[in-house]
């Protein structure tokens, strides 16, 4: 009961304002961060096949990126699928020349440590450092064809 002088007590309603201040403080901060970050969230998962890129250089040059060594110049790439969100893995069919191909195998199976396949159209390969990946390399002389497995961790 209000007496006359005395003051009112309006304690109940600054507390519910502050809130619904912050309700409302923190709504807003939720929309700001999802829309600052949600457009990347999409580009983290990614997926690309040889249908992506318009020419043979273009498609050599991004399977390139994905082995300790370059390919020849005078392969053609033939399949590519590339997947990516956290770790990326490619998938890839390259036609080459007989002799680049058994070279190319050969300089592969030089650079790793790891254990080789006593098969020797066949090289693995693990890079660590910087970018750590590994992946499988199998050539086919018969039809001269390199299939390609590549991931990173």
């Amino acid at each position: 009961m209000n007496t006359i002088g005395s003051p009112i007590r309006e304690e109940g309603f600054w507390s519910g304002f502050a809130v619904l201040f912050a309700l409302i403080a923190s709504s807003l901060s939720l929309v700001v961060f999802l829309s600052c970050y949600l457009s990347s969230f999409g580009s983290l998962g990614a997926t690309i096949s040889e249908n992506d890129f318009q020419t043979n250089s273009e498609r050599l040059e991004f399977v390139n990126q994905h082995l300790p060594e370059p390919l020849p110049a005078e392969a053609n790439v033939r399949k590519i699928r590339y997947a990516s969100w956290q770790d990326w893995n490619l998938a890839s069919v390259v036609d080459m020349p007989s002799s680049n191909g058994q070279d190319y195998i050969n300089r592969i199976r030089e650079l790793s440590d790891s254990k080789q396949s006593p098969n020797e159209n066949t090289a693995t390969f693990e890079l660590s450092g910087d970018s750590k990946f590994a992946g499988k390399l199998i050539f086919d002389s018969e039809t001269s064809t390199l299939k390609i497995e590549s991931f990173n961790w």
